[in-house]
C-alpha cells in the first residue's frame, strides 16, 4: 500500500522514487566495490574476492588485501558518483567506516590496519574531515585514499610495494 502518490513530474519507477534511489545506491556500491578491487589488483595487491565479517568485533569489511611484502590491510570502500554528498562527504558514511576501523584498532587482539578507499573525501573544515584527521592521527586508520586523486593513487602504489604504511597518510588541507 502506497501512502503517498508518485512525486509530481515523476513516473512509476523513475529515479525520483525512493525505491529507485536506493536501488541506484546499491548498484553504485557494487560498481565501486568492483572498481576498487581492480585498482588494488592492478597496483599489485592480492585482494580477497568478497566482503568478510569479523564475528569478534561484530563488523564487516569490504576486503582484505596483501601487499607485495606480505603486509595485510583491511579495506572499507565508500564511493558514489551521484547526489549532493557523494563518497565520504556524508557524515554518516564517515562514521560507519570509522566505527569499524576503530573497533579493529582498540580490540584486545591485533588486527590488520584499515585502509579506506573513496570517490570523494569530506570537504575541508567539515566534521567528517576532522573525524578522519583524528582517526589517522591516532592510527585507527592507516590511510584514506581518494581514487580520483593522482597523489593518493601514487601513495597507494607505494603501499602496495611495501612503502608507506600506517602514519604515512596525510589529508590535503
Amino acid at each position: 500500500m502506497r501512502l503517498f502518490g508518485v512525486p509530481q513530474g515523476a513516473s512509476e519507477g523513475s529515479p525520483r522514487e525512493p525505491d529507485a534511489f536506493q536501488a541506484r545506491g546499491v548498484r553504485q556500491g557494487r560498481q565501486f566495490d568492483e572498481q576498487c578491487r581492480l585498482v588494488l589488483e592492478d597496483l599489485g595487491f592480492e585482494v580477497c574476492d568478497r566482503p568478510f565479517t569479523v564475528p569478534e568485533l561484530g563488523v564487516e569489511f569490504d576486503a582484505e588485501i596483501t601487499a607485495r611484502d606480505g603486509r595485510r590491510l583491511w579495506c572499507e570502500f565508500k564511493g558514489s558518483w551521484h547526489g549532493d554528498r557523494p563518497g565520504m562527504r556524508r557524515t554518516d558514511t564517515v562514521k560507519k567506516a570509522l566505527a569499524d576501523a576503530l573497533l579493529a584498532h582498540v580490540a584486545s587482539r591485533a588486527y590488520p590496519p584499515v585502509l579506506i578507499l573513496t570517490t570523494h573525501l569530506p570537504l575541508p573544515s567539515t566534521s567528517g574531515r576532522r573525524m578522519l584527521e583524528v582517526a589517522l592521527a591516532c592510527g585507527a586508520v592507516a590511510d584514506v585514499v581518494c581514487i580520483n586523486d593522482p597523489r593518493d593513487m601514487r601513495r597507494l602504489g607505494q603501499l602496495a610495494d611495501g612503502g608507506g604504511g600506517p602514519g604515512a597518510a596525510r589529508l590535503p588541507l
